[in-house]
């Protein structure tokens, strides 16, 4: 648990401009990448869609958008899946 909440800290302050070259960098705007980075850090869409000020339609609009720019089938986990990729975007883990 603490690595888990270790990484859940240090997605706070990432931004797009802090990834490697890969799937999310160059194609997802500043908010669906905030949506995400949300999304990483375990907040349901309720929760995001608070943090964020905006409503929960549109929180479920970005991730239907992320999910189709880094072609997240639909027979997968998608939430774990868009994660997993933020994750190895920022370098913080192995592909």
């Amino acid at each position: 648990m603490c690595a888990g909440r270790t990484v859940v800290r240090s997605l706070g302050a990432l931004k797009r401009e802090d990834l490697v070259p890969g799937a999310i960098s160059g194609t997802l705007g500043a908010r669906a990448f905030q949506v995400l980075v949300h999304v990483a850090e375990g907040h349901t869409n309720t929760a995001i869609a608070k943090l964020m000020d905006i409503s929960e339609a549109t929180v479920v609009n970005h991730l239907t958008q992320i999910y189709l720019k880094l072609r997240i089938p639909d027979d997968c986990n998608a939430r774990v899946t868009a994660t997993l990729i933020l994750l190895r975007d920022a370098g913080l883990m192995v592909a």
